[in-house]
């Protein structure tokens, strides 16, 4: 915006032709809806999509690390299967038969020996003597093999409990690492209103410059239309050659083509305060005008200051340091081993498998002896991207104490230039009185009385520039020192505004 402005002022300023007396009207936004800054401000922050966005992830963050909060607790899971199974046993019986034959005729041999009390032994010995004789009959019954084939469909539903007893750091990490991500969501969001409230005031204050602008074009093209009228007036009458009258259109000439490219500038203007604040054709129409502190700001310190404790830039560095560090902690917990207890439950005992226990608990430890990955590489990795962060997060600092110290040299720089050319104005406005009344009396010529115009359009100019340039480096300072909220405190005591009739 400043740059145009410099370009259409280098042809406004090389005229030479007096500027119309009387207050400049601002340009028309035909059916536009007026505008305050404040009001502006507000809309931006309910309509923005990119605020939209960081809400969006900064909700994400949040429910992620939510989700996390209860890692250290058990894990409890129900799982149900409808199984069909078939099994088929085969038991060998051969040595079993010989070794039951074997001992049943031991058997029959020491009661044959030891006798039966009451009994005589004739009828004893009868008896074993029978059934030995009958042994290996009765033994031969028992086939060689036995085989057991049985097929059947069972419900399995089962309760398991997992719980993390020692995870070697992993389970605080990476709540850490959600933690951080929401620090940094939030701080992201913070930027980002920050960022939008810089933008604003750029494209709010610049269409209220580019107005400003257009309306001192139009004046002086307004003055060059009655200078070259009355230039062919002094042609008729043969007191300007042909060749000074061509001066003349080919001033009044430029001076269109200036007031023309203001109007393109300040149309440009028009259309990007309007898309920013989400409206459509027309526009707005600015209400709050430019303006200025007289007294200086305070001490730059207290600006460094109040970045290093809070700047969103500083929040976000921090959790990303935080987040990295995490990430170590995770990355070592891959070299340690984790302790674990468990336990299952079959809710359908009167249907279960001959191998599957009714229940089972138990504690259990895991550790990898060999990975796929090199675990000492990625330990290392985090290590570094740890180091990486902290660097960044030390840079960032440095970063905003250097814009800090730009941004508070502009805005006292354009202060003290405002300040300066207000004076300017109240001379040049008096420097145009006196020419005009010497003219009149005859004692100024006409090009006198030209320059005190031309340079009292000049230091409308200047001055509309430095308040712009105080507005926008003021809030740039505010920005880098995570103060943007404060831009309005100052807008309400200033006391300097810029109005079109100044």
């Amino acid at each position: 915006m400043l740059e145009r402005l410099r370009r259409t002022f280098a042809v406004l300023s090389g005229f030479g032709l007096a500027l119309v007396a009387g207050a400049a009207e601002p340009p028309a936004v035909h059916a536009s809806q007026e505008l305050s800054f404040e009001e502006a401000s507000s809309e931006l922050v309910k309509l923005s999509d990119t605020l939209a966005a960081t809400d969006a992830n900064l909700q994400a963050a949040q429910s992620q690390a939510e989700s996390l909060k209860w890692l250290h607790g058990p894990t409890v899971s129900l799982d149900a299967q409808e199984l069909e199974y078939q099994k088929t046993l085969d038991v060998s019986l051969g040595g079993l038969r010989g070794q039951a034959q074997s001992t049943a005729s031991s058997a029959l041999s020491g009661i044959n020996a030891t006798g039966v009390p009451g009994v005589p032994a004739s009828a004893v010995g009868a008896v074993t003597g029978q059934i030995q004789q009958a042994l290996p009959s009765i033994f031969a019954s028992i086939p060689d093999t036995l085989s057991v084939h049985t097929r059947n469909t069972v419900f399995h539903p089962t309760a398991t409990a997992l719980i993390q007893l020692y995870s070697g750091g992993a389970i605080p990490a990476v709540q850490g690492v959600a933690r951080s991500a929401v620090a940094l969501a939030q701080a992201q969001v913070a930027g980002s209103v920050d960022a939008l409230q810089l933008e604003l005031v750029r494209t709010y204050f610049g269409q209220v410059l580019a107005a400003q602008v257009l309306a001192i074009a139009r004046e002086i093209r307004a003055g060059f239309d009655r200078h070259l009228e009355d230039a062919h007036k002094l042609e008729t009458h043969g007191l300007l050659s042909h060749t000074r009258a061509l001066q003349v259109q080919v001033a009044r000439d430029s001076a269109q083509r200036a007031e023309d490219r203001a109007e393109g500038d300040f149309r440009t203007e028009v259309d990007t305060l309007a898309h920013l604040v989400h409206r459509g054709q027309p526009g707005v129409t600015p209400t709050t005008a430019l303006f200025v502190v007289s007294r200086p700001l305070e001490p730059i310190e207290r600006f460094l200051d109040s970045a290093d404790a809070g700047h969103p830039k500083v929040r976000a560095a921090e959790a990303t340091v935080d987040a990295a560090r995490q990430g170590a902690k995770l990355a070592h917990s891959q070299q340690l081993p984790s302790v674990y207890a468990f336990g299952s439950y079959n809710l359908n005992r009167h249907d279960e498998l001959v191998t599957e226990p009714d229940w089972i608990v138990g504690v259990g430890v895991h550790y990898t002896l060999f990975s796929n990955t090199d675990r000492h590489k990625v330990d290392r990795a985090a290590r570094e991207r740890q180091r990486a962060a902290e660097a960044a997060e030390r840079q960032t600092r440095i970063d905003l104490s250097t814009s800090i110290t730009r941004a508070y040299d502009l805005a006292e720089t354009a202060r003290r230039q405002f300040l300066e050319l207000d004076s300017s104005l109240a001379a040049a406005k008096e420097a145009l009185r006196a020419q005009e009344i010497s003219y009149r009396e005859g004692e100024a010529t006409n090009t006198e009385v030209i320059d005190a115009r031309n340079t009292l359009g000049q230091a409308k100019v200047q001055r509309a520039a430095a308040a712009y340039e105080y507005d926008i480096a003021l809030a740039e300072l505010l920005l880098a020192s995570g103060e943007s909220r404060r831009f309005t405190d100052y807008l309400q005591r200033a006391d300097h505004r810029l109005t079109f009739n100044e």
